[in-house]
């Protein structure tokens, strides 16, 4: 499941007002807008790096589908709020872009799925008994060769012992194993 943080003071920062502002719409839908943009990015631009990627594509994988602004507005408008931060390098050579701050946000999550294909790809070169963890087969198999718990008797001279201090426990643990009367065996 892909996540990104989500801040509460999003929906006042001057960077969603600016962008609301720009496209002409309330911060709330301003706010859906970038969510949908960042959850696509964590799959289709995962180091949060935009430069080749049409604006139209960004428009409407943001679902940033306004018949009144073409889809490059969408992307101006990110770029003006600061949601997404342009270098001009030099003649003939593209503009980059990138999501501002993706390493710190987007790229919380893509660390962690690097981390989990590492632990997954270690633990499948480990052979299979150097495994740390013990298989349940074998823990099943110690359960089942423990002897069994001891189990009341019904001969008057048993001898019971129970470990609680409580008063009241230790009388419903007798009426469990002794639903016939406790008190009676206990006074003979």
């Amino acid at each position: 499941m892909a996540w990104t943080e989500s801040h509460q003071s999003l929906l006042d920062h001057r960077k969603t007002l600016r962008l609301a502002r720009e496209l002409g719409i309330d911060q709330v839908t301003a706010i859906g807008h970038l969510h949908i943009f960042w959850w696509w990015a964590l799959n289709n631009a995962p180091e949060g790096f935009l430069t080749g990627i049409d604006p139209q594509d960004i428009a409407a994988s943001s679902r940033f589908l306004n018949s009144s602004h073409d889809s490059e507005a969408f992307l101006k408008a990110l770029i003006l709020a600061g949601f997404v931060d342009e270098k001009r390098q030099g003649k003939g050579k593209p503009i980059l872009r990138q999501i501002h701050d993706w390493d710190e946000y987007g790229g919380k999550l893509i660390q962690s799925r690097a981390r989990h294909r590492e632990v997954v790809r270690q633990s499948r070169d480990r052979p299979d008994n150097s495994r740390s963890d013990n298989s349940r087969s074998d823990k099943i198999r110690v359960e089942k060769k423990q002897p069994p718990p001891p189990t009341p008797s019904n001969d008057d001279a048993a001898e019971i012992r129970l470990e609680d201090d409580d008063p009241e426990t230790l009388e419903q643990d007798l009426n469990v194993l002794f639903p016939e009367g406790w008190r009676a065996k206990a006074r003979a």
